[in-house]
């Protein structure tokens, strides 16, 4: 699913790990690695948080064309 924002759509990690053709746990380690940014959205602190990603921004980030 996506999300509008700004001008592009947000998307979840699974949608990014499918577009990159990779495993979640690896979007997971890329971003605490800091290679890739994104945007949480707060559940409450018993709920966790999700995590939306830019797809734009991540190409840039990725230097993906």
């Amino acid at each position: 699913k996506t999300k509008p924002y700004g001008d592009s759509r947000l998307i979840t990690r699974i949608e990014l790990a499918r577009r990159l053709s990779l495993h979640p746990r690896t979007i997971d380690r890329w971003l605490a690695e800091g290679r890739i940014d994104a945007l949480y959205h707060p559940l409450g602190p018993a709920r966790g948080r999700r995590v939306y990603f830019d797809w734009s921004a991540v190409k840039r980030e990725l230097r993906l064309s």
